[in-house]
C-alpha cells in the first residue's frame, strides 16, 4: 500500500511539474512581447556585422509611407505600412517573423525590391506585434487569415498588378499556410518562403528537445490544451506541408540557410518535397536563421529575380 501511495505522489508531482512547465512555456512563447532585440553584439562574425547593418538600415523608416489597417476575423485592428511605387509593375506583401518586425527582417531587401523590381510594398505588423492589436501569437494558424485580408487590400490598391507574398521565419510559415486558408486568392502570382517551419507543433517539438532537453509528451499535449482553452488556437491547427500539397498553381521559392539552428533546414526540405506547384529551392550554405539575404546576397537576388520572371511568364 505504501508503494501505491508513493507512486501516486510521484505521478502527481510529475503532472504538476508538467503543468507548471507548460504554463511557463505558453506564457513566455505565445504572448505578446513589447521588447525587441536587434541582435546580440557578442555574436561571432559575420553575424555581428550583418546584425549591425540591419540595425543601421533606415530606408523603411525614412521613406514616406501610408499607415493602413484592416480588421481581423476576430475583431483585431491590424496595422501595416504601404509604400506605393510611382511606376509599379508588381506588389510585394512582406511578412515578418516571430517577435520581429518588417524593419528588421526586410531591412535591406525591402529597398532592393522596391527599386529593382519596381514593386509597391505592404509591410505588415503581424497580430500581437508592432502597432497591430492582439495578445497572443498563433504561429501562422490565425495569421494566415489576416494575410488574406492584407492581400485583398493590396490587390485592390494596386489595380490588379501581380502580388507576391514574401515571409521570413514565422512569416514564411504564415504565407505558406495562407495558400490553403480559403483557396488561392485572386492576383497572387508567387510566394517566397524564407526559413519557415512546417507547423507550430513541429517547431515546438524541436525547440523543447534542443533548448530544454525535454520530450514532446506530455508538454506539447498540455500546451495544446492550454492554447485551445485560453488562446483559441491549436498547435495542430495548420500545416505548411498540407498547404503546399494542396496548392497546385502558385509558384514558390523556398529559401533556407543550411546553418540554421532555430528553424531546422530540414523543415524547408520537407516543404519543398511536398510542394505540388512549380517550385525552386535556394540553399544559403553558411547562413544562420533569417540571414540568407546577407550571407549570399547575389545568389538570393538572382533566385528572387528569376522567380518573379518565371511567375509572370506563367501568368502571361
Amino acid at each position: 500500500m505504501l508503494f501505491f501511495y508513493v507512486t501516486l505522489a510521484i505521478l502527481l508531482l510529475l503532472l504538476l511539474a508538467s503543468l507548471v512547465v507548460t504554463w511557463l512555456l505558453c506564457s513566455v512563447s505565445t504572448k505578446r512581447s513589447h521588447a525587441f532585440s536587434w541582435g546580440d553584439e557578442n555574436q561571432p562574425e559575420p553575424i555581428r556585422t550583418y546584425q549591425r547593418r540591419i540595425k543601421e538600415a533606415t530606408w523603411l523608416s525614412e521613406t514616406p509611407s501610408e499607415r493602413v489597417s484592416v480588421v481581423s476575423r476576430d475583431g483585431l485592428r491590424l496595422s501595416a505600412r504601404y509604400y506605393p511605387h510611382e511606376n509599379a509593375k508588381r506588389a510585394f506583401l512582406l511578412v515578418h517573423g516571430y517577435r520581429s518586425s518588417g524593419d528588421h527582417d526586410f531591412a535591406e531587401s525591402a529597398e532592393w525590391i522596391y527599386r529593382h523590381l519596381d514593386a509597391s510594398l505592404l509591410v505588415i505588423d503581424q497580430r500581437s506585434h508592432g502597432e497591430s492589436e492582439g495578445k497572443y501569437i498563433s504561429f501562422g494558424v490565425k495569421e494566415r487569415y489576416d494575410l488574406l485580408l492584407w492581400h485583398s487590400f493590396l490587390h485592390k490598391k494596386e489595380a490588379g498588378l501581380p502580388v507576391y507574398w514574401m515571409g521570413i521565419s514565422m512569416g514564411s510559415a504564415t504565407v505558406l499556410m495562407g495558400l490553403s486558408a480559403d483557396g488561392t486568392p485572386k492576383g497572387l502570382s508567387g510566394v517566397i518562403a524564407d526559413c519557415g517551419y512546417t507547423s507550430a507543433k513541429e517547431e515546438f517539438r524541436y525547440l523543447l528537445k534542443k533548448d530544454y532537453h525535454l520530450p514532446s509528451f506530455p508538454f506539447l499535449f498540455f500546451a495544446d490544451l492550454y492554447c485551445r482553452a485560453f488562446e483559441k488556437w491549436s498547435f495542430s491547427g495548420a500545416s505548411t506541408i498540407d498547404a503546399v500539397k494542396a496548392n497546385e498553381s502558385v509558384p514558390i521559392l523556398f529559401v533556407h540557410g543550411a546553418a540554421d539552428t532555430f528553424v531546422p533546414y530540414d523543415f524547408s526540405v520537407q516543404n519543398d518535397k511536398a510542394c505540388s506547384a512549380p517550385h525552386t529551392f535556394f540553399t544559403a550554405k553558411e547562413a544562420v536563421h533569417g540571414l540568407s539575404w546577407y550571407y549570399e546576397n547575389d545568389a538570393y537576388i538572382r533566385h528572387l529575380t528569376e522567380h518573379v520572371r518565371l511567375c509572370e511568364e506563367k501568368n502571361a
